[in-house]
């Protein structure tokens, strides 16, 4: 039977060693030497947030800073004639085009103007769309942009007193000139889906096997995704081993050190843990999709796919294209391997989930995007509710979709899963609900 975790490795962050002598040793083994870090562990994942937040996407900073004097284009005139106007990526796939149908229809039931324009992923088309609708005299704009490229331009919306909502798949700074920005939490979708994996699967002293088909290794949502999966199945499977870490903090710095040390050398035993993480493969483009998944299958389903036990795909809109050379290898997916998605919840995944060929998916759909960026456009205009200090980064819910839910998202006429009800938080009630002792989600 395995030992349960090691808590020895220390790890390298941008090229800046963290001197933290017996790093890891918050986890549940505990002990260690007199040189040992023995902050909280959850001081030290902050360290780690603040060195590199693309690995935590989503996870909660500590306090957030008021933002009443930041400019936001605030207060608005309530009337019911407004003009939405959006910049949008792209109408390529069921995500961005479930978010921009999402918010026509909740502008024609207002009865608002809408006009959506299309940047395919191009950042200076998406500005040069900013730009004109600041030109306009629109009465707010929703940036589906690169908001960190955005920032000067969301400076002048605010200036010409045009509020932006943005929604992104990167988060914004306090100080940048948004109502807040709309997006997923990577990191936690990732945890559920592990959690939920090892909750089905592990028995104290197994070892498992498992590749990993990513998109993009240096991106916030691949790195937030995976290092979430890993640390979410080491937390379910302490707990099973009898042995459970004191927090989840413990687990998300003991599941980084695992996951940093694996993307940096491209494999790694760690049988105490009970994984052999045996290797990844990424879309040759960062798309995506169906051909972006077969192309980062290929090389890896060919080299292990015969002694692979679990295969962590990164969204559900790749999963067609990897079981093609799961097929083409003479692996049947649910049956020699057990295939686990961390995003985005499409119609075609969650069909899969019913045949059996996936196990979990998770919730990642964009009509919540939608129906929190109108919220904030109706509650501007036609309840004049003050929306000046709403938190910066605005994470949409998520949850793993899997065999035992999937009536409650899943719906053959609908391109995406049922989204969650959320709320809009203020920086106010953020600060209020925090604590250095409670777990971050």
């Amino acid at each position: 039977m395995k030992k349960g975790i090691r808590l020895t490795a220390c790890f390298m962050i941008l090229g800046l060693l963290l001197t933290l002598a017996g790093c890891g040793g918050g986890g549940s083994g505990g002990g260690g030497t007199a040189a040992e870090d023995n902050r909280p562990a959850r001081d030290k994942v902050y360290d780690i947030i603040e060195a590199y937040p693309i690995a935590f996407s989503g996870i909660p900073p500590k306090e957030l800073a008021d933002r009443t004097d930041v400019a936001k284009g605030l207060p608005v005139e309530k009337k019911t004639s407004v003009r939405v106007a959006m910049s949008s990526g792209t109408m390529g796939s069921p995500f961005f085009t479930t978010m921009q149908q999402g918010v026509a229809s909740l502008a024609a039931e207002y009865g608002y103007d809408f006009d959506l324009q299309i940047s395919d992923f191009n950042t200076e088309v998406g500005l040069q769309q900013l730009d004109a609708f600041i030109t306009q005299g629109v009465d707010i704009i929703l940036a589906n942009v690169d908001v960190q490229a955005a920032a000067p331009t969301f400076k002048r919306a605010a200036d010409a007193g045009i509020p932006v909502i943005a929604t992104s798949n990167q988060p914004v700074t306090s100080d940048t000139n948004v109502i807040t920005c709309i997006l997923s939490g990577s990191y936690k979708s990732g945890w559920y889906v592990g959690e939920y994996t090892a909750r089905k699967l592990y028995e104290p002293g197994m070892v498992f096997n498992v590749g990993f088909v990513l998109i993009q290794l240096g991106s916030g949502d691949t790195e937030s995704r995976s290092n979430g999966f890993i640390s979410g199945f080491l937390y379910a499977a302490r707990e099973i081993d009898g042995k459970p870490y004191p927090s989840k903090w413990e687990a998300m710095f003991d599941g980084y050190d695992v996951w940093r040390r694996f993307a940096d050398s491209g494999k790694l035993s760690e049988p105490d843990l009970g994984l052999e993480l045996m290797g990844y493969g990424q879309t040759p483009n960062a798309n995506p999709d169906a051909p972006g998944g077969q192309a980062a299958a290929e090389d890896l389903i060919v080299a292990h796919g015969q002694t692979m036990d679990i295969l962590f795909v990164e969204c559900d809109p790749m999963w067609p294209g990897v079981e093609v050379v799961l097929r083409q290898n003479s692996i049947v997916p649910g049956q020699d391997v057990y295939v686990t998605c961390a995003a985005d919840g499409t119609r075609e995944g969650m069909e899969a989930i019913l045949e059996g060929k996936l196990m979990a998916i998770g919730n990642n759909s964009s009509s919540m995007n939608a129906i929190g960026m109108m919220t904030i456009v109706r509650n501007l205009f036609a309840d004049g509710l003050d929306m000046n200090n709403i938190v910066p980064n605005t994470y949409t819910p998520t949850i793993a979709i899997t065999m035992e839910n999937i009536g409650d998202f899943y719906d053959p006429n609908e391109p995406l899963a049922g989204g969650l009800q959320y709320a809009l938080q203020t920086v106010d009630d953020y600060n209020a609900s925090i604590s250095p002792t409670s777990d971050p989600f």
